[in-house]
């Protein structure tokens, strides 16, 4: 971790969730039965390895920017298992800040992933205690003028919606980031959040997802927020701050281990700068060298965090000192 003079607090919204990640031995495509007649599924698969990750949206990104040294705040609802698993006790290790409730009848979200030998994949999410998040009241758990930038990242639908509304409401900047659940809101639910976020950030992929859900270009709108973050994996990344345009590199990872997590990684890494005061431009540099060091480690969170590495990969991607 390093020194932090960051002149604000981060509150991060999304979700929090163990990740069951199986592989098999088998090729799903000859495991699977399937009867289209009758739409009848069947399937029995093998998995000789489970692994299990800290995860979920809210957890990967700010541990990420707690380990810059940041001051993130987390809320949202968890299981008995939160405690029990190790994840609270993980998180508070790197100073992260949970004001959380505790479901007692009910586990933490959990992502089960099976991967093939082909490296096909098949994801089940069961949302848990995440089901309960909408109904928390920021204004009871924060203090007044003591966030400075909040993100609003996948997470139980409704939510999401409820907390842009208090965002707006207590005059919180506030960051959209659909996610995976750009699929999965309305057209009233996305237009509202849309309205009361004052920034935008997803992939590619998720952007075309959205012109096409839609009908909108996030990048369009320079009345309504002030800048729009666009990451395009080995294209690098294009922000566009009411109109202009700058496009940054990747920066290169010694192996690409696995990049679940890297657009969080990103993402924790951009709060860091903009709650310590630096503009979107730098923030996101920041951005690009953390998710390349996440990608380097299997799961969604790093194990460990070398600040003289992360220096010295800022400097080659660009060429001048990482403002730290």
């Amino acid at each position: 971790m390093v020194e932090s003079n960051q002149q604000g607090k981060a509150l991060v919204l999304g979700s929090i969730a163990f990740d069951y990640i199986m592989n098999s031995p088998e090729d799903y495509y000859d495991a699977l039965s399937i009867d289209h007649d009758s739409k009848v599924v069947q399937g029995t698969f093998l998995s000789i390895k489970k692994v299990v990750h800290f995860g979920g949206t809210a957890g990967n990104i700010a541990y990420s920017m707690a380990l810059l040294g940041g001051s993130p705040i987390v809320t949202g609802c968890v299981g008995t298992d939160f405690k029990m698993l190790g994840y609270e006790d993980h998180l508070k290790e790197k100073n992260v800040d949970l004001r959380i409730e505790c479901i007692d009848d009910d586990t933490t979200a959990s992502c089960y992933i099976f991967n093939d030998v082909r490296k096909n994949q098949l994801t089940i999410f069961h949302s848990g205690a995440l089901n309960c998040s909408d109904k928390i009241d920021l204004a009871s758990i924060l203090d007044e003028n003591e966030v400075k930038i909040a993100i609003n990242a996948p997470n139980n639908m409704a939510a999401m919606v409820n907390y842009s509304r208090q965002l707006k409401k207590y005059n919180i900047p506030a960051i959209f980031d659909p996610g995976q659940m750009i699929n999965a809101l309305t057209p009233e639910q996305f237009e509202e959040i849309f309205a009361n976020s004052s920034a935008f950030i997803s992939n590619e992929h998720e952007l075309r997802a959205v012109n096409k859900r839609f009908g909108m270009d996030p990048r369009e709108a320079t009345d309504t927020f002030d800048w729009v973050i666009t990451t395009k994996g080995s294209s690098g990344s294009e922000i566009n701050a009411r109109g202009e345009v700058t496009e940054l590199p990747i920066a290169t990872a010694s192996a690409v281990v696995d990049p679940t997590g890297a657009g969080d990684s990103f993402r924790g890494a951009l709060l860091y700068g903009l709650a310590k005061g630096l503009d979107i431009v730098q923030s996101a540099k920041l951005g690009v060298v953390m998710g390349s060091m996440k990608v380097e480690h299997p799961g969604g969170q790093m194990p460990s965090f070398d600040v003289t590495e992360f220096e010295q990969r800022y400097r080659e991607t660009f060429e001048e000192e990482a403002p730290l």
